[in-house]
């Protein structure tokens, strides 16, 4: 997050594009060079500014954009024709964004208000009441929340089901069928919409009701938001692709185990002195909240403990396997491979992650990006064995290669009875 590019500056970064090493048995090694992991290979990803404190006036302003990857596996889906193709149009990325406007028409945004950014002009790829042509056969999209704290419940006008496969980075062991669906700040839906059979118009709705930054007052099926229309042309195609409920998608993925977790860590996401802490600390670029071993498994418990608040949880670099939510079995379309989980008021949610690949310092924080810009953030630094972590709070740093000042004090919030 302090990692700027300042005006006039550049930064070349290099992405080798890969699933995450499994870490061979000697954890001492400073390299993961085990196999791939087949089970995590990305597929739908998506990047927005982060600079530290502005990130959520930088997202209002748009940006933010899809990065999409595709292995042999996912290939072998499309020639098969289990899969839309993406070069013939029916694989679309539609970003989810509330705007709002002042008077002579620039974005608005309020520096004061930190419960989080709504607005009152729905936009699908920036555009207000957008309309998509359709033929009468399946469609991907890849259904991205952009907003800055807008939650929505998603369903379609036509009351028919929508068909599940991916969520947020990763596809699924199977493709499932739900009747709608929620999607917080930050996280993705891979879906098909089969128009074989729709009306001629069908609207993508939103029913959840959301009156401000704090949290989603509710499903209200009566009030629905129509998002984007879809406007389905001609007769059905005879040779569409075949993916349908149960269809094995992401074939070699596998679950954690509870027998791999060496280590596990609790983190209470709580509301302080009008800001934000985790662990009852505001975000400091220069401290380490967690060391985790390279090469091994954790078990993390997310607690929202801020009344009812909303935080939808995201992590860096390692995705997550939520082991329960609540107690509970998560839906669905949040039993696989997250990056992402969102907390309602007073949820507890316990995921198994895994540390591959590359040594940190990444950060984990609320995608409530007011939120995040308010210090509900924090580091988490895996490391080989015996290899200390530079993020002590107070060591110096090279300004020519962070962009910041070179030193960064300690700042916790001291809760007094």
């Amino acid at each position: 997050p302090d990692f700027y590019v300042l005006a006039g500056e550049a930064r070349d970064y290099y992405w080798p594009n890969i699933a995450p090493r499994v870490t061979q048995a000697d954890r001492r090694a400073r390299t993961c060079d085990g196999d791939f992991d087949p089970a995590w290979i990305p597929s739908t990803l998506w990047y927005h500014d982060h600079a530290m404190d502005l990130t959520g006036f930088n997202v209002s302003r748009g940006l933010a954009g899809f990065y999409l990857l595709f292995d042999e596996r996912e290939e072998q889906l499309i020639a098969g024709k289990v899969l839309p193709d993406s070069f013939q149009g029916i694989d679309i990325g539609l970003a989810l964004t509330d705007q709002r406007f002042n008077a002579d028409g620039a974005l608005s945004y309020d520096f004061f208000d930190h419960n989080g950014r709504l607005g009152d002009v729905f936009t699908v790829n920036g555009t207000v009441q957008p309309y998509l042509e359709v033929q009468r056969r399946k469609y991907r999209f890849r259904i991205l929340n952009a907003s800055n704290a807008r939650v929505y419940q998603l369903r379609l006008s036509s009351g028919q089901p929508i068909l599940v496969f991916g969520a947020d980075s990763w596809l699924f062991p199977k493709a499932g069928v739900v009747k709608s669906f929620e999607i917080s700040s930050g996280q993705r839906h891979d879906v098909i919409i089969d128009f074989r059979n729709a009306p001629d118009e069908v609207f993508l709705e939103n029913i959840m009701s959301q009156s401000s930054g704090r949290k989603g007052d509710g499903v209200d099926p009566s009030k629905p938001t129509p998002l984007l229309k879809f406007v389905v042309r001609g007769t059905a195609v005879t040779d569409d692709v075949t993916i349908d409920d149960g269809t094995i998608i992401r074939d070699q993925w596998a679950p954690i185990s509870d027998n791999e977790v060496v280590a596990t860590r609790s983190f209470e996401f709580d509301r302080s002195l009008g800001a934000w802490t985790i662990n009852g600390r505001f975000f400091n670029p220069r401290r380490a909240d967690a060391l985790p071993e390279l090469g091994t498994t954790e078990q993390w418990t997310f607690e929202n403990s801020s009344g009812g608040w909303w935080h939808p949880i995201h992590t860096h670099l390692e995705g997550f396997q939520i082991k329960n939510l609540n107690g509970n079995t998560p839906p669905f379309e949040r039993s696989f491979n997250s990056d992402l989980v969102n907390l309602h008021g007073g949820e507890v949610a316990k995921v198994l992650v895994k540390f591959r690949t590359f040594t940190g310092p990444f950060v984990f924080h609320c995608h409530n990006v007011e939120h995040e810009d308010m210090r509900m953030m924090a580091v988490n630094d895996p490391r080989p064995v015996g290899q200390p972590s530079p993020l002590d709070g107070e060591t110096r740093i090279d300004p020519d290669v962070s962009g910041v000042v070179p030193r960064s004090e300690e700042h916790t919030s001291e809760l007094q009875s």
